[in-house]
């Protein structure tokens, strides 16, 4: 009794400290009732739909003060989406850097494990003239094309060298601008995109982890240099990879029989990561409702919400436009079509490395550089046309596919009265923004709804904040479902 007579005013004490501590914390959450709190954040949620530059910061500090609140009244789910938006606006307005990240480009690239983003030693000094024999015995992949899609600095090079070297941990996507002048084949470029995908096979319970990194090599294409410790930016990552990993963009007749094999390997690795996520530097669902509903963007674009097997990250504000509109009107890779008719035009520029000889395929190719953007599918149909690859009944069923029946749609009811895959693909992408801001207040406000919240709370009852134990950072994380909320590299 005496040794517990000395120790009790110690354990007393200890607890009024820790209560005190949390306490302390607790305070400050307004005294509201619950109908008071669905107007507030219905307010909140049509100012974050309205505009991706809107952020509220004191939702920060409330989501910190008033989850034991928000849990009685019945609006825990209710406030998430809001909460995490204004918190994650709030730290890319204040923090973030070219990359677009919810923190400084240097905090990102810092935070992640160098043996993440750093080149193989093969590469280290740029990317070498024996590197096809270098991949073939280390057992990595290669494939050499033309995109699409973007022109790389500093000379606006569409050609690419994309080496994917797989690891036990990650597997890395190293891809290097080469020079996209006929006429000087050998002269440097100086970019290098990189990706890491932390694929977790030996944990399925952690999700894949990307990585993007950027290396500048000088003006003779060596020594390359991360382009943030070199003091340049980063370009925008998230922008154009809303999924991590990002499907490749050939020219049709870029690429020839051997890396053909390449590519259709490197699809089937990409898709094999299930969902991505960027290591706690970014939260997808800050930024407003996934587009597409109308289009069937979202059978996949989705957030990984569907259970769809290509359920993937959601095409949101954040997502560049340019690029989603080129993938619909000059690329025409989105969305995947299910018609059989449709697909027949895909498949034939699949097939051109196959289809040509070697020194047809340059011929081809070297021709089609000179083609305009929107019309290179139906230049190679009528090259291949020429080249006797294809027959005439051929030539004009792919033209169809690509241009639609003439009098469409005054003939509908007749055979082939199609639109064409042209108009129908740039009438998606043109209404692929109407009532998007529309959208994304009922996004916000969705978990709000008389059907989401938990019933059983008295509408006018007020909980004082301060008198609960809520000053456990983890409890209101598990609250909140965040594995990370303050990214490794980022403030504290």
């Amino acid at each position: 009794m005496k040794r517990l007579s000395i120790k009790l005013p110690l354990v007393l004490g200890a607890c009024l400290l820790i209560l005190m501590t949390q306490v302390s914390i607790a305070a400050g959450c307004p005294s509201k009732s619950k109908t008071e709190w669905l107007s507030f954040f219905k307010e909140e949620a049509d100012k974050l739909g309205a505009s991706t530059n809107y952020y509220n910061k004191e939702i920060a500090s409330y989501a910190k003060k008033c989850i034991p609140t928000w849990n009685i009244l019945g609006l825990g789910q209710c406030s998430k989406r809001i909460a995490i938006a204004s918190e994650a606006r709030y730290k890319t307005k204040t923090k973030g850097g070219s990359m677009g990240w919810e923190m400084s480009d240097k905090d990102y690239v810092n935070g992640i494990p160098k043996k993440l983003r750093t080149l193989p030693q093969e590469l280290s000094d740029g990317l070498p003239e024996n590197y096809r024999e270098i991949a073939k015995n280390k057992g990595w992949k290669v494939f050499k094309y033309r995109s699409r899609t973007v022109p790389n600095p500093p000379r606006s090079s569409y050609n690419r060298v994309l080496l994917v070297v797989p690891g036990p941990e990650d597997d890395k996507y190293i891809q290097f601008t080469i020079s996209d002048d006929l006429s000087k084949p050998n002269r440097p470029e100086r970019l290098i995109d990189f990706i890491s995908v932390e694929h977790n096979k030996n944990n399925p319970n952690k999700k894949a982890q990307v990585h993007f990194t950027q290396f500048w090599r000088n003006s003779s294409g060596k020594k390359p240099v991360d382009k943030i410790h070199g003091g340049d930016g980063y370009d925008s990552c998230y922008s154009c990879h809303p999924n991590g990993v990002r499907e490749l963009s050939p020219e049709p007749g870029s690429y020839n029989k051997e890396d053909a094999k390449s590519l259709l390997e490197i699809k089937k690795m990409m898709s094999s990561y299930g969902e991505q996520e960027f290591n706690g530097a970014l939260h997808r669902e800050a930024w407003g409702a996934p587009k597409g509903s109308e289009q069937g963007c979202v059978k996949c674009h989705n957030n990984y919400q569907g259970k769809h097997l290509q359920s993937r990250g959601a095409i949101n504000s954040r997502t560049s436009s340019m690029h989603v509109k080129h993938k619909m009107t000059q690329d025409f890779s989105m969305p995947v079509s299910s018609l059989n008719s449709e697909r027949e035009i895909f498949e034939l520029m699949d097939k051109i490395p196959y289809l040509l000889t070697e020194s047809e395929r340059l011929a081809f190719h070297k021709k089609m550089r000179k083609e305009d953007q929107n019309d290179k599918f139906q230049f190679a149909v009528d090259e291949l046309f020429k080249l006797g690859k294809i027959s005439e009944k051929e030539k004009s069923r792919y033209h169809l596919i690509l241009k639609g029946h003439p009098d469409y749609p005054n003939c509908l009811g007749q055979p082939d009265c199609f639109m064409g895959i042209d108009k129908k693909y740039t009438q998606m992408a043109s209404a692929l923004d109407s009532n998007y801001a529309q959208s994304s207040k009922d996004y916000y406000f969705e978990n709000c709804k008389e059907d989401n919240l938990v019933s059983g709370a008295d509408d006018e009852l007020q909980v004082d904040s301060s008198q609960r134990r809520s000053g456990v950072r983890g409890f209101i994380d598990r609250i909140f479902g965040v594995d990370n909320p303050t990214p490794q590299g980022s403030e504290q």
